[in-house]
């Protein structure tokens, strides 16, 4: 596998429900990898999260992300993680995993402590499960793949479906038939 940089914006690419919108996103990354990538299966992925049908976007600075966390904690939000597969410029597969997500109740000195780790950085909910983030949760989903940012057992089974042997045969050609599956 290699882990390529997409070309697209995710600021331009918009939707109303932030289930389409982390799908879209995900389409328009892949894509943008794909046209340049024709003989690969292109992942693209991201990740939306709302909390009280509000979308809670990236944030640039410290004061940003406090202001998030002080929303999400003691509160519920949704976490949700998209997939597609591109192979020369189509869309040939997807995905996408759902989590309810409660932090616990946080102070002011918890929340600048966990802000002081940096690990906000680049987070659609300014914490990193894979990290000093857990701490911020009573609970976690055993799944957390897909709150990491990619769910596999749903890449997994998408493989499964479009009947993707590349695993197994990792060189391509690999060719799509009129159905867009992947032989």
């Amino acid at each position: 596998f290699t882990a390529c940089p997409p070309t697209s914006d995710e600021q331009a690419v918009t939707a109303e429900d932030p289930r389409e919108l982390a799908f879209n996103r995900a389409a328009a990354k892949g894509l943008s990898i794909s046209v340049n990538e024709r003989d690969a299966l292109v992942i693209g992925s991201d990740q939306t999260l709302s909390v009280d049908d509000e979308l809670i976007s990236k944030v640039a600075t410290a004061s940003e992300a406090k202001s998030i966390l002080r929303k999400l904690q003691d509160n519920m939000h949704q976490l949700h993680s998209a997939f597609v597969l591109c192979f020369d410029r189509q869309i040939v597969g997807g995905g996408l995993a759902s989590f309810d997500m409660t932090m616990t109740a946080l102070s002011d000195a918890q929340i600048d402590a966990y802000i002081a780790t940096d690990e906000w950085r680049g987070s659609v909910g300014c914490y990193k499960i894979e990290g000093e983030g857990n701490k911020l949760f009573a609970e976690v989903p055993k799944e957390r793949t897909g709150i990491i940012g990619l769910p596999m057992a749903e890449l997994s089974a998408e493989f499964r479906r479009i009947e993707f042997t590349g695993l197994l045969e990792p060189e391509p050609p690999w060719t799509i038939d009129l159905r867009g599956d992947i032989h």
